[in-house]
């Protein structure tokens, strides 16, 4: 199966996704750090305010779009892959990119807390 080219993600975020590279790095060093720190707040996390960041950043036709699978044809569809990630894995993907994602942690200047609102905006959305 294709894995998430987010958003997460819920990428998601941000300019079109896409790619068949499935790996993460989460293994260490300041990006797993990032990630693991971001998958530990997604539980406590606001997604109403992830629903905004969502909407401002990957919500366009040109990443995944407002229903998360209609952007661009590249960008990853959120709702048939959202499900089978997990938070770390998503964390992951918006703290190092994929594809044509760039990096969202850094590159677009979402904090730690941001980035695990997106990530619990999409659980609850994309089911």
């Amino acid at each position: 199966m294709m894995r998430f080219g987010l958003v997460v993600g819920c990428g998601m975020l941000l300019a079109a996704c896409g790619g068949d590279d499935t790996s993460t790095s989460g293994g260490g060093g300041t990006a797993g750090t990032t990630a693991e720190n971001i998958a530990g707040m997604v539980s406590s996390a606001d997604a109403t305010n992830g629903d905004t960041i969502y909407q401002g950043l990957c919500g366009s036709s040109s990443c995944h779009g407002p229903n998360g699978n209609d952007g661009q044809a590249n960008a990853g569809d959120l709702p048939a892959t959202v499900p089978g990630l997990s938070d770390l894995e998503l964390a992951t993907l918006l703290v190092d990119g994929q594809g044509s994602m760039p990096p969202q942690v850094s590159s677009s200047g979402l904090s730690e807390e941001e980035a695990a609102d997106v990530i619990a905006y999409c659980r609850q959305t994309f089911q």
